[in-house]
């Protein structure tokens, strides 16, 4: 099961009360896990289990990095999420950021920011979520990935020519 945890638009990642509630909203999470015997997928080994049907999983998701823009306190937050079990991140929701364009715009690529996270969540083995990108993101994010022969990873989407949506993805 994913669980998502979406940072709101124009949310501040410096506000200590918001990072408060983003781990509030995590630790909900534990005790729903703890309370149905979910264990936290954290690695290629609880992923493992739950494949062989020896243990149900929940994967903590972030949807979305809209207020990240690189600051000190921003690393900071970005490792506590990785260290209270967050294993998918997907770095746009929509609206362009610091680090790429979302749907709602068509301009914007990956960023030199957006590079550097995707760097970040190869080297932690965090799933990067190409949903909600616009076409020049997606294809730049895919580019990188390649380059380490990883998947590419839609959570969520359809095909453009059933459904003439931003959102969904054209052939």
């Amino acid at each position: 099961v994913c669980f998502a945890t979406v940072l709101p638009y124009g949310e501040n990642w410096h506000n200590a009360a918001f990072n408060e509630s983003i781990l509030k909203e995590i630790e909900k999470y534990r005790q729903y896990a703890a309370k149905y015997g979910f264990i936290f997928v954290r690695n290629l080994h609880d992923l493992s289990l739950c494949i062989r049907g020896e243990a149900k999983g929940l994967l903590l998701h972030l949807e979305g990095m809209n207020a990240f823009c690189g600051t000190v306190a921003d690393w900071h937050l970005l490792d506590m999420l990785f260290n209270a079990g967050v294993r998918s991140i997907g770095i746009v929701h929509t609206e362009k950021n610091f680090l790429g364009g979302g749907n709602k715009d068509s301009e914007t690529g990956l960023t030199e920011l957006g590079r550097k996270v995707l760097r970040w969540c190869i080297n932690k083995g965090v799933i990067i979520d190409l949903a909600h990108m616009n076409t020049k993101t997606f294809f730049e994010s895919a580019r990188i990935l390649q380059e380490y022969s990883l998947p590419l990873f839609v959570s969520h989407g359809n095909a453009y020519a059933v459904c003439v949506n931003d959102r969904n993805y054209n052939d």
